[in-house]
């Protein structure tokens, strides 16, 4: 189904916008190293940037996340904490990013998580997306809620892959949003960028 691209923009910003408001329980010393060798050696917590981005981590007092900063640029956006997006001249490839967008405090308990991922699924399908596939799953040893929509914009097909992670009074939400065209290529790449998602706990 096509829609428009506004609304590939909101979903892109985890549909949060469209519910009117703007992810996780392990324990954490030190955060995987990741480079353009892929370097299994770890980094101390100490080692990263208090808050903020650094050297292709962003940190804030809740997790950290790691990409390529030679692949992935690094933005913050007025609807997410970070967003990484692909360092390409080729639409196909410069539209696909990573967002992270944190619900803290009241914002999250007003709602409640079981309530806000009902929610969140409705107003994908109410926008135009098809949902492929939606349910409990396991991320990084953590039970989630993930979402997978199809849609279509300015000639191109697009996936969204949504992690909601629920945990200490928050509620965080892993998007990314890929074309068909560059699926192959750049997926296991975001993949990589979801994987170092890490609580902070």
């Amino acid at each position: 189904m096509k829609i428009k691209t506004s609304y590939a923009v909101i979903a892109l910003s985890i549909a949060l916008i469209i519910v009117g408001l703007v992810l996780p329980k392990r324990s954490v010393q030190t955060a995987p190293q990741q480079s353009g060798n892929d370097s299994s050696s770890a980094v101390s917590l100490s080692e990263l940037p208090e808050s903020g981005y650094d050297g292709g981590y962003f940190r804030n007092e809740h997790y950290y996340i790691y990409a390529d900063e030679e692949k992935w640029e690094f933005s913050v956006q007025p609807s997410a904490d970070c967003t990484f997006t692909c360092r390409s001249e080729d639409k196909a490839y410069s539209t696909a990013k990573l967002n992270v967008v944190s619900i803290k405090g009241e914002e999250y308990l007003t709602m409640g998580y079981d309530e806000y991922v009902e929610t969140v699924e409705k107003n994908y399908t109410d926008s135009g997306f098809e949902v492929v596939s939606s349910g409990e799953s396991e991320f990084n040893g953590r039970e989630v809620y993930e979402i997978v929509t199809r849609y279509s914009a300015d000639d191109e097909f697009y996936t969204l892959r949504q992690v909601l992670i629920p945990g200490a009074g928050a509620l965080t939400a892993v998007s990314y949003n890929i074309s068909d065209r560059a699926k192959d290529e750049l997926e296991p790449e975001l993949e990589k960028i979801l994987d170092s998602f890490t609580l902070i706990e």
